[in-house]
């Protein structure tokens, strides 16, 4: 699978993304997309914040989000745990 770009994210901010876990799936919302600096110009640095339900919290990993057909495999880490949830996430540097 190869190396997700800042263009599958940009325009789907506020969008579910589900990882399959178990017999179920968990849905994530994108909070954010955010262009970084980059060390290249050739290379595309970005981070993505995901939200999602209070339980349960997953442990940092990679998983594969799915969205309108398409399928990530991101290396996500939990960051904070608020009333609106679990927020995880996602450096691509």
């Amino acid at each position: 699978m190869q190396r997700p770009h800042f263009s599958s994210f940009a325009d789907a901010v506020g969008a579910p993304f589900l990882i399959p876990i178990g017999d179920g799936t968990l849905e994530l919302m994108l909070e954010c997309a955010e262009e970084l600096p980059a060390w290249s110009p050739d290379f595309e640095a970005f981070r993505l914040q995901f939200c999602g339900p209070s339980e349960p919290i997953l442990p940092q990993a990679t998983y594969r989000l799915q969205r309108n057909g398409d399928s990530f495999e991101i290396f996500i880490v939990p960051i904070a745990r608020d009333g609106a949830g679990t927020h995880y996430e996602a450096i691509f540097n």
